[in-house]
């Protein structure tokens, strides 16, 4: 059963890494968790910067976890990088982005390019990063798909796209466009979705990233300890970063 504070709500949107899974396996009662809001007919979004995977992999990970999903559930920031990279040219360090981009044929290169995207990638290396910062000196236009400078994977930290990032900025003397949570770009995607503010909760585990976004959409917004963010970082959350709950674990939503 869903705890009385949460069956009011009609749609429950999840940020994925730490807050559903921690990449190789689930929070503990997941599945639990989502085969009950099933039952209730609950909408369930999955709002997440990752781009490891493809919107349609990273479903397909959902399903093979026991998790119902659909790529149309999956809201990423691959969805406004093919608006903003349209009929350009890319240097992209990334995996799932290069994919996204391909199949919207947008042209990805490895020089000349018009536009320079960081995204998650267990594939950077000195060479890709002193590279992207040779096609940055050009002036060419320069996206990120997030803030944070790491990523759950188990017990570990792997190092996030915002750090890649961050180091390039470093280089360049530039600053790259957030394309991700809490950006403009994914506020105008979820806003595609119709969610009735009041009648929408979003639960994730970085304040300045999950909090945040979901505050300026209106939802009310819940800080889980699972993934990055910890009850330090709830203390000294200020403003839009500032959850209206915290809790252990999406676990919590059940009875």
């Amino acid at each position: 059963m869903i705890l009385k504070d949460f069956s009011e709500y009609d749609n429950f949107v999840f940020d994925l890494d730490g807050t559903v899974w921690t990449w190789n396996k689930l929070v503990p009662k997941a599945i639990q968790v989502f085969q009950v809001l099933r039952r209730k007919n609950k909408n369930i979004v999955f709002l997440t910067n990752n781009t490891l995977l493809t919107r349609e992999g990273l479903a397909k990970k959902l399903q093979n976890f026991g998790i119902k999903a659909s790529t149309g559930q999956i809201i990423n920031p691959s969805l406004p990088a093919k608006k903003v990279l349209k009929n350009k040219k890319v240097f992209c360090i990334g995996e799932g982005m290069i994919s996204e981009l391909r199949r919207s044929r947008i042209k990805v290169v490895e020089s000349r390019a018009d536009a320079v995207i960081v995204t998650e990638s267990r594939n950077v290396n000195f060479d890709n990063m002193s590279k992207a910062c040779t096609i940055l000196s050009n002036g060419v236009e320069f996206y990120k798909t997030a803030l944070g400078g790491a990523w759950v994977h188990g017990k570990d930290r792997k190092i996030g796209s915002g750090a890649v990032a961050l180091a390039i900025e470093s280089c360049c003397g530039r600053e790259a466009t957030l394309i991700g949570k809490p950006s403009q770009f994914m506020v105008d995607e979820v806003k595609v979705l119709n969610l009735d503010p009041e009648k929408t909760i979003f639960f994730g585990d970085e304040c300045k990233s999950d909090i945040a976004l979901g505050n300026i959409m209106g939802f009310k917004t819940v800080l889980v300890l699972t993934g990055s963010d910890n009850e330090k970082n709830y203390l000294v959350a200020t403003g839009i970063n500032e959850p209206n709950l915290v809790m252990k674990s999406i676990a919590n939503i059940l009875k």
